[in-house]
């Protein structure tokens, strides 16, 4: 059954994603990078339910890791192309580590696909989180003091040095033990808590005065870098709060905009494509710098602040003479790129079952 409020929470969350990655920030109180990625694990968790163990690793291992891999294999052919012929300067070469094991680890060896590290790290939770779900069943605030537990072990692994571990091994075990209670609080979220929660003007009032507090009192430094494992400083808690009040923030916007944003709407379309959104928006950057490098090369415009050699070298490079139109700009092509191009394929697809079931309808 479609859910209309996690469908809009998925929108914003991938929005936060790719705003964060073309540099807008739309709001200094609740900055995408304190709350982003935990916001997309509390959503999964929010449509866990229990299945056998092998029978929940098979369907995760079709649905996320085969496309995950896919496409990685893809990046990696595209990126050594462009390298051979001098079109870009990053990017790791083709082997077996940088196909099979960097993915889970560094989740950056070919770059364009690099934001769908998150993928890898999410395959490992739920598969965690099943096997604890089996030890514990129903026994939800067991689960909670575990998740929590193993959250704080996270934290002190990445504060004494073990990301570096056996390969990096290390701080793919501290990203997952560090989003497992997020993944646990989306569930507990849908089981126990959504029917007695409802939009309140006064709730989202109150997590806005937690952030302003936090920001003004604590630390106005909230973003974390959850792919590495960086933390601003060493208050433990403050990425866990930081990213509840995210989060919550986004369920309560959700829960007001569920009966009036149409299944039909673009936000709703956002929301049922973040996966391809995260995997391909980082390229689509990289294709409109592109696009601006001839525009320059052809003197159609002046772009002074255009820079080639970072252009080749760094896949952050944003033209930022023009903010905030370029932000914006850099925004929508991360959004609406790949989203034109799963529109086109889902257009093709029906073209060709039509033409299918007419074909079959032709020979009865």
């Amino acid at each position: 059954m479609f859910n209309n409020k996690m469908n809009i929470l998925k929108a914003l969350g991938i929005i936060a994603v790719v705003a964060g990655h073309s540099g807008t920030n739309f709001f200094r109180w609740f900055p995408v990078y304190s709350y982003h990625m935990p916001l997309f694990m509390f959503i999964s968790g929010y449509f866990f339910h229990k299945e056998g163990i092998f029978a929940g690793i098979k369907k995760k291992f079709k649905k996320l890791i085969i496309p995950f891999l896919a496409w990685n294999l893809f990046y990696g052919i595209l990126i050594n192309v462009l390298k051979h012929y001098g079109l870009v300067k990053f990017g790791h070469n083709l082997s077996l580590k940088s196909l099979f094991w960097e993915p889970f680890t560094g989740g950056w060896a070919f770059v364009f696909n690099g934001p769908a590290w998150f993928i890898g790290t999410l395959f490992f939770v739920q598969i965690f989180y099943l096997l604890l779900k089996k030890c514990f069943d129903d026994r939800n605030y067991v689960v909670l003091c575990l998740c929590f537990l193993l959250h704080l072990v996270s934290l002190y692994m990445a504060y004494n040095g073990y990301s570096a571990w056996f390969y990096s091994l290390g701080i793919a075990i501290e990203r997952v033990l560090f989003c497992l209670i997020f993944y646990h609080i989306g569930q507990m979220y849908a089981t126990c808590f959504e029917n007695r929660d409802k939009f309140s003007f006064n709730k989202l009032i109150s997590v806005f005065v937690v952030n302003a507090v936090v920001l003004g009192f604590i630390s106005n430094h909230i973003t974390c870098n959850i792919h590495q494992m960086r933390f601003p400083n060493h208050k433990i808690l403050l990425p866990l709060l930081v990213a509840c009040t995210g989060i919550y923030m986004c369920l309560q916007l959700a829960d007001l905009l569920k009966d009036k944003i149409e299944r039909e709407s673009i936000l709703s379309y956002i929301g049922e494509n973040t996966f391809s959104i995260m995997m391909h928006h980082q390229f689509f950057f990289y294709l409109f710098n592109t696009v601006l490098l001839l525009i320059k090369e052809l003197h159609i415009l002046n772009l002074n602040t255009f820079d080639k050699s970072k252009y080749l070298s760094n896949i952050y490079f944003r033209v930022s003479a023009h903010y905030p139109v370029n932000d914006l700009l850099y925004l929508l092509v991360g959004i609406f790129g790949p989203l034109g191009c799963v529109y086109v394929v889902n257009v093709l697809k029906n073209k060709l079952r039509d033409k299918k079931i007419l074909r079959i309808n032709c020979f009865k």
